[in-house]
């Protein structure tokens, strides 16, 4: 096998030439290793030697050899192309992430797991996929992704490929279509500029290296304006004649003389078959125009061209089952246009309901997500999408089912266009195919190509081969119906009613587009329409909307503010689904990603605005969590609706079709979509405009997300008396920041950058607090070899009293010798370094009263130290004398239960305790007193599945908590699974009690009451 990780693809390619593959395979060699290697990469040094590298394995279940997980950059050497020396990992994942030059913030994101598609629910990977080496003339650089996720570049010191290698962070999320992966390579033009390649086809100058070395957390590495050469190549989008290919991947740039050849590789539906097929189009200029591409190697998977010995360009490749190989590259080779006649698909009975699954057979640790929405009729149906007719009918449509012979929903096939009509929303008309292929399509000359088998790129993590009418949507436009069509992602057609109503009959326009999915119209104020498909394409109609007219196609996605960092997520797996419309000044750009949000394959929808097509998008926001492919439409009252389809198995309704209003930051539905674009991030409490388009209810739950970009949990933030904040807790799967004590530092909230470890693991031997010495030292040993690479190692749970001048901390050894310990800056400043003091009891915090008393929260009990110093004599035997019970009957019973946080903390010149409670939820309840002995009221939840947190002020004096959503959060109040998320609060007195909420519950609560979808507290009274 070449790779698990197998590729699905919907961009535009272009031509093939099936002479010209056959000559290549026919005349290469293998090369001689004695391991496994996929994707093939042969580069030229500056010492005449050759170096081999690619994707790697390790020994799987049952004897399988598994891609998906590796231990990093594997290299052979050779000086004649035929005998291979192994130089070993000159990157290792096992060590180098926690010990390269530039630190382990840099590498935080090569030691997370990653959800990739196609491995069961909950099971995640890590490995350095497709890596290359890249010789710019100075240096050594290795290009790479994580399991397909996301695009690195690390520079070496020099000219050896030994390295050592920096991290230069992670510079690009992946590529725009959701196949795409992140791919990535290093192009060195004429002039010695140095171009990052990446995705499906995106490419951008890359910064110099000492920029890499300085990159703060989510920043990108690129700069300057981002091209997508597929747009590039001649025919794009229209029909070229060629067989129905997938999206690009293993994308690269080679010149040859003044010729520039783009290379990349594709999922082809050619001789019945689905094959890896390798292509190469080129241009008199790196921008284009490209001649439309010929096929290269026949099921080379990803190539990589380079000069040999004698001088003559030859490809490097690997076969199905990862042999290595290398052929003769002809650049001025004649292409033949290939054909392929595959047989048309079989199309089994329409499924007409699915049971849900039983509670008892889903997925441990599920998500319930959109609790108040509820399916508009039980019938399995995708990419649901509603349109409102002249005389106020509301029609929808969406991509149906078919049986498959095992029982389950088949996706790739079905009859074609399924319409339904209402009055109210509430009840659905079935209207039957308004679009049948078998009954309409012979006597349409142009509806052909509907009629054979087609590559799916829609279905999953693996293409396939089917026949089926994709996401359809209906508009009215001009006058009449209209329905947006894809053929299994594979092409666009649109339908046109010819008698103006929605029931048809319809004439069909033709394919539109050559290789696209999810095909929308919008309509601008000036009544022109535009086509809008796929990861953000936008192209003008012609005025009789028989195809496109000649402007060019807009790309969205490379305008978004931030790009290619643009959702700040290395989980991210592209775009699809877009849409598009207009309120006001602003253009509104919905779509769908599928992302690792709640550490599995979440599938959600997102939302952008622009003043212009053309751009800057705002940085996108999670519009509906779970959601699935959705389009947004005005409910004609003044307000505006989503529908929703979850597409995953964490939705509630999966494959059924919802409508749900949209709530905005300024109230249920107001008068149009309330926007506010993203801007600079410069403020402290911008976190409106951040979250300002919201689509369900229990959105409004969501803070800022992802200000720190790596898993948290535990969470700390305070801010000191030199005007910064200070964030530490628990970093679960970022290996150096499980060994050591890590702080991050912020002036505003929002730029966060980390600080060198304030103490370690290691260190609590040295302070004296480990009574076992040999099992320690056999831990570390066996850390410091490599054999713990699992990590189970871990410090963490930190929290920080500044107490009496001086700073101290509670932190936990999750592993041998386990509990928690005190430590005490050596400096007395909050970054440290901190020296290990005692033992001490375990999940407590403490606070420093006006009087300069110490309350000693110990999840329940409160205990008095009348100073700090007496605080600091006090053994752990000593914590548990001479303590009072918090009391407070409405509260106890959920409070304090198992692994609670117990805070404690004055606010608004009230004691507030607060804990998190593990009841499947791990809310965060509060509850206050006017004397610290009580007695204790208050019976309301702060924050549903919070997880552990903290208060703390601004400059301003504004109150805020952070926290971390837990993993079994409800995805729609989750917007980041474990981590750093910050809500803004009001905090005042009501009706004799103290009041402590989110500003977003207090601003939409009569929203939310109407919609019902206030959660409730313990005594069933909505707070």
């Amino acid at each position: 096998m070449r790779t698990c990780l197998t590729p699905i693809f919907a961009l535009m390619l272009s031509a093939v030439a099936a002479c010209v593959a056959a000559s290549v395979e026919s005349s290469s060699v293998a090369i001689g290793i004695d391991a496994p290697l996929a994707d093939a990469s042969v580069c030229a040094g500056s010492d005449g030697v050759y170096y081999l590298t690619g994707t790697t394995a390790l020994p799987g279940a049952g004897g399988q050899t598994d891609f998906h997980n590796n231990r990093g950059v594997r290299v052979w050497a050779s000086k004649d192309l035929r005998a291979w020396e192994d130089k070993g990992f000159v990157w290792d994942l096992w060590k180098d992430p926690s010990n390269n030059a530039h630190g382990a913030s840099g590498s935080a994101w090569q030691t997370e797991l990653y959800p990739v598609p196609g491995l069961p629910p909950g099971e995640r990977a890590r490995g350095m996929m497709a890596p290359r080496l890249n010789f710019d003339g100075q240096r050594f650089w290795i290009t790479f992704s994580m399991n397909g996720y996301a695009a690195g570049a690390m520079p070496a010191q020099g000219a050896d490929v030994a390295g050592p290698y920096q991290d230069a962070r992670l510079i690009a999320e992946a590529g725009a279509a959701p196949t795409d992966k992140s791919d990535a390579s290093l192009f060195v033009d004429a002039d010695g500029a140095r171009y990052l390649v990446w995705g499906g086809g995106c490419v951008a100058k890359l910064k110099p290296p000492e920029a890499l070395a300085k990159l703060i957390a989510n920043e990108t590495g690129v700069e300057g304006p981002v091209r997508y050469l597929p747009a590039l190549i001649e025919g794009f989008p229209g029909d070229d004649g060629l067989p129905e290919h997938g999206a690009p991947y293993g994308v690269s740039l080679w010149r040859n003389g003044g010729r520039y050849h783009f290379v990349f590789s594709a999922t082809t539906l050619r001789d019945g078959g689905l094959h890896e097929d390798a292509y190469v189009a080129t241009a008199p200029a790196l921008f284009g125009p490209y001649a439309k591409p010929r096929r290269l190697v026949a099921d080379g998977g990803r190539v990589t061209i380079f000069n040999g010995p004698d001088g003559a360009p030859r490809v490097s490749y690997s076969t199905p089952s990862a042999q290595p190989r290398i052929a003769p590259f002809a650049p001025e080779a004649v292409p033949t246009p290939a054909t392929s006649d595959a047989p048309k698909s079989g199309r089994g009975e329409i499924v007409t309901s699915v049971p849900r699954l039983p509670e008892s057979q889903k997925p441990g640790d599920v998500p319930q997500l959109l609790e108040m929405i509820e399916p508009l009729f039980d019938h399995p149906l995708r990419d649901g999408a509603i349109c409102r007719g002249p005389d106020g009918t509301w029609y929808l449509t969406g991509t149906e089912a078919t049986r498959a012979a095992d029982g389950t929903m088949d996706w790739s096939n079905n009859s074609g266009v399924h319409l339904w009509s209402s009055k109210d929303r509430k009840n659905w008309n079935d209207l039957g195919y308004v679009w049948d292929i078998d009954r309409d399509a012979p006597a349409s000359p142009r509806s052909a190509w509907q009629r054979g088998a087609h590559l799916d790129v829609t279905c999953g993590a693996a293409p396939r081969i089917g026949r089926a009418v994709t996401a359809p949507e209906i508009h009215y436009l001009k006058g009449t119906f209209w329905i947006a069509y894809s053929m299994n992602g594979s092409g666009i057609g649109l339908l046109k009613s010819r008698t103006g109503k929605a029931e048809g009959p319809y004439e069909d326009l033709g394919r539109l587009v050559a290789s696209g999915r999810d095909p929308s119209l919008f309509e601008d104020a000036d009544g022109s329409v535009h086509l809008v498909w796929g990861q953000g394409f936008c192209a003008r109609m012609k005025d009789d909307m028989t195809g496109l007219a000649a402007a060019p196609v807009k790309t969205l996605f490379t305008g978004v503010n931030w790009f290619p960092r643009y959702l700040r997520r290395p989980e991210n797996m592209g775009l699809w689904g877009s849409h598009l419309v207009k309120t006001g000044d602003w253009y509104v750009w919905t779509f769908t990603t599928r992302t690792g949000r709640l550490g599995i394959n979440s599938i959600d929808t997102m939302a952008s605005w622009s003043k212009s097509l053309d751009g800057p998008w705002a940085e996108p926001c999670l519009m509906l969590a779970n959601g699935g492919q959705s389009t947004l439409v005005s409910d004609g009252e003044g307000g505006w609706l989503a529908t929703v389809s979850g597409e995953d198995e964490y939705s509630q309704w999966p494959y059924r079709a919802a409508i749900t209003p949209v709530v905005t930051n300024g109230g249920a539905r107001g008068k149009g979509l309330t926007l506010q674009p993203l801007g600079a991030k410069a403020s402290t409490t911008d976190f409106a405009a951040v979250n300002s388009l919201k689509a369900t209810a229990l959105d409004l739950w969501v803070g800022h997300p992802d200000l720190i970009p790596c898993t948290i949990r535990d969470v700390c933030l305070i801010r000191d008396t030199d005007g910064a904040y200070y964030c530490t807790g628990s970093f679960w799967g970022v290996e150096q920041y499980k060994r050591d004590v890590i702080m991050f530092r912020s002036m505003d909230l929002l730029h966060w950058s980390p600080l060198p470890p304030v103490y370690s693991y290691f260190k609590l031997k040295d302070d004296g607090l480990i009574d076992d010495a040999k099992a320690f030292d056999e831990l570390v040993q066996a850390d410091r070899e490599g054999k713990n690479w699992r990590m189970r190692i871990q410090i963490g749970e930190q929290k920080i009293w500044p107490l009496g001048g001086a700073y101290y901390m509670n932190a936990q050894a999750f592993c041998q010798p386990g509990g928690h310990f005190l430590l005490k800056s050596t400096t007395g400043k909050i970054a440290g370094p901190y020296k290990g003091v005692s033992r001490i009891v375990g999940v407590a915090d403490l606070m420093q009263d006006d009087d300069g008393a110490i309350l000693f929260n110990m999840g329940g009990t409160l205990r008095r130290f009348g100073s700090v110093a007496e605080f600091e004599r006090a053994t752990q035997e000593d914590f548990r004398k001479n303590v009072i019970a918090i009391q407070n009957p409405g509260l106890q019973n959920i409070c304090f239960s198992e692994d609670c946080e117990a805070g404690i903390m004055r606010i608004e010149g009230k004691y507030v305790n607060w804990s998190t409670d593990w009841t499947g939820s791990y809310d965060i309840n509060y509850q206050f007193a006017d004397d610290w002995r009580g007695p204790w009221k208050g019976r309301a939840r702060l924050l549903p599945y919070g997880g552990n947190g903290r208060f703390f002020q601004n400059e301003k004096g504004t109150w805020f908590y952070a926290y971390f959503p837990n993993s079994n959060d409800y995805a729609s109040r989750d917007q980041n699974r474990c981590r750093l998320n910050i809500y803004p609060l009001w905090i005042g007195m009501e009706n004799d009690e103290f009041i402590i909420e989110p500003v977003a519950l207090r601003a939409n609560r009569a929203a939310l009451e109407k919609m019902g979808a206030l959660w409730q507290s313990p005594q069933g009274k909505a707070k």
